[in-house]
């Protein structure tokens, strides 16, 4: 098992709800802000926090409530896209009576984010829309405020509301920042970095990028990420030995994390910059890797 199938303090917090009920909420609270940086804890803990809330499902009614959103999270990070409404719609009418925003804002968070991934773009954003209403931007859920924001902001960017993005992605930056989140702060810099790049504000789009990187506390998906659109801000410059080495760093990353699709991205842009720089052979090589990788 890896390092990162255990977490200590979702373990102190399962170990405490053996005993009692009044930790599911911050069970949940921990779990959600877990998986969304390391996405393999889901299948350790998932089925664990499912037992312990049933357990006290008899005292604490909202204690049902808890179990479905963990699912519909759990499922939403693996992927598991037909399995995510249902229970964090379910959840949100059991959590109804607690009142806890937080948990009910959640609940709306990860069914708009699922909604986007699926393509329903107008009810992604009413679900979207109340989790950032909900969610207290200052409480312990406020990174999933921050997402909200960022979501609408890749929506709006995607129907070419450039304006509506630019205030989006603003907005997830400064509340995470005012909460010293910085995996939702990179990911409102990069989004600001490529749509400025996209409009060709290169000056604006590095400033970004680079800030994005600049953060001490990122996994390798975000800092390959990081490293892959700089590498393509550096191919619209026409500085290709730039590119090159930024897209080898992100390809190499993303390669030892395990992260092949990724992967074949930095390559496709990697063949980009090659062709460019007359380096046809080793352009094909990349490009034959990438389509290898697609058709695993």
């Amino acid at each position: 098992m890896s390092v990162l199938a255990k977490d200590e303090e979702l373990e102190r917090l399962l170990a405490k709800a053996e005993h009692t009920s009044e930790g599911l909420t911050a069970l949940f609270y921990r779990f959600a802000h877990a998986v969304a940086d390391h996405i393999q804890l889901t299948a350790e803990y998932l089925p664990r926090i499912r037992a312990a809330c049933e357990y006290w499902v008899k005292e604490d009614p909202s204690a049902k409530g808890i179990a479905l959103l963990s699912e519909a999270l759990g499922n939403y990070y693996s992927t598991r896209f037909d399995r995510v409404t249902q229970p964090a719609e379910e959840a949100i009418l059991l959590l109804s009576p607690s009142g806890n925003k937080d948990l009910i804002g959640s609940a709306h968070m990860v069914i708009g984010v699922n909604y986007r991934s699926l393509g329903e773009v107008d009810d992604a954003v009413e679900h979207l829309l109340l989790g950032a209403d909900m969610i207290d931007p200052k409480g312990p859920m406020a990174v999933y405020a921050c997402y909200c924001f960022y979501q609408l902001a890749e929506i709006n960017v995607y129907i070419n509301d450039n304006e509506a993005a630019k205030h989006h992605y603003l907005k997830a930056a400064e509340m995470a920042e005012s909460v010293n989140q910085q995996v939702p702060l990179f990911r409102a810099y990069n989004g600001l970095g490529n749509l400025h790049m996209a409009q060709g504000d290169m000056e604006e789009a590095k400033k970004y990028l680079d800030l994005a990187l600049s953060f001490s506390e990122m996994t390798a998906s975000q800092t390959s990420r990081g490293l892959c659109d700089l590498g393509n801000y550096y191919i619209k410059l026409g500085a290709y030995d730039e590119a090159i080495a930024h897209l080898e760093k992100s390809y190499a990353q993303r390669m030892h994390a395990q992260l092949e699709d990724a992967a074949s991205t930095s390559l496709i842009s990697l063949a980009e910059a090659k062709i460019a720089s007359n380096r046809t052979d080793e352009a094909i090589a990349d490009l034959t890797e990438a389509l290898s990788i697609t058709e695993k």
